[in-house]
């Protein structure tokens, strides 16, 4: 891959300069180039929206400890 293709989005060929870049692979996991954000949301596959969307569900369901300066050990101890 030549260096003036890695600054062009693959599916719109828009400059990639100060973007995030995200990486296209190839049958054998070679970066065969880049695309943009908004090409790079275009081709997921549904399956691949869902799980991200699970994801970001569960960590936004993390339980907050009730004291994060609580020290365990003392705890053990006492049980």
């Amino acid at each position: 891959m030549k260096n003036n293709e890695q600054d062009r989005c693959i599916s719109c060929k828009t400059e990639l300069y100060g973007r995030k870049r995200y990486p296209v692979y190839s049958q054998r996991l070679a970066v065969i180039g880049y695309r943009c954000e908004d090409c790079n949301e275009k081709s997921k596959s549904p399956a691949a929206k869902k799980r991200e969307q699970e994801m970001s569900e569960l960590t936004k369901e993390v339980p907050k400890l009730e004291n994060a300066n609580m020290d365990i050990r003392k705890a053990l101890k006492n049980s």
